[in-house]
């Protein structure tokens, strides 16, 4: 089978998951819902993925990729928050909360950690960005990810519980802490 064949299946596949996952909960979700919905059989599912949760996992690699890589302009938390919407009912039925032996908390976690290095790669003579102010002071960039990382994924799982109003206060809040965290950066170093 062709390299371009093998990505397609398995993109068909992680597709119908999402397609799914628009709908039901992830525990809910059996393989053969998928292969229904992805046209495949389940030999062919497990060519690709060890079991359901593999799948998920490519699930979210995909997303991020998709929507946290694009090379569209704006500030991480942007990207981030446009990746919350664009997958809002994808992440409701995949949060740890809403299952009993899932956790994806992990996997969102990663992807947001490459998001943002990717990002500060990418953008390191940005100087509007306040996380990228931030890890250029930080005398340990990766660490300074990985705990805004953790604090962005925290805040946006817990969102997930709440109405518009609350979201919204809750990306405020971020916001406003980081931006917070970058002026308190750029005085110690004025100091």
């Amino acid at each position: 089978m062709n390299e371009q064949k093998r990505s397609r299946t398995q993109r068909d596949i992680i597709l119908a998951l999402a397609e799914i996952l628009q709908t039901t909960t992830f525990e809910q979700i059996t393989v053969q819902a998928i292969c229904e919905v992805a046209l495949v059989t389940r030999s062919t599912f497990y060519r690709y993925f060890e079991d359901k949760y593999a799948a998920a996992e490519a699930l979210i690699e995909y997303l991020g990729m998709r929507d946290l890589m694009d090379p569209v302009d704006g500030l991480v938390l942007e990207r981030v928050q446009r990746f919350v919407s664009r997958n809002e009912a994808i992440i409701r039925h995949l949060n740890p909360s809403n299952q009993q032996r899932a956790n994806f908390h992990v996997e969102f976690l990663r992807m947001v950690e490459r998001a943002m290095t990717l990002f500060y790669e990418a953008n390191q003579t940005v100087e509007c960005d306040p996380i990228i102010q931030m890890l250029k002071q930080a005398t340990q960039p990766e660490l300074m990810i990985k705990f805004l990382a953790g604090g962005v994924t925290s805040m946006i799982i817990d969102s997930q519980h709440r109405d518009e109003t609350q979201q919204a206060q809750a990306i405020n809040f971020i916001v406003e802490i980081i931006n917070q965290l970058a002026d308190r950066g750029e005085s110690n170093h004025d100091d």
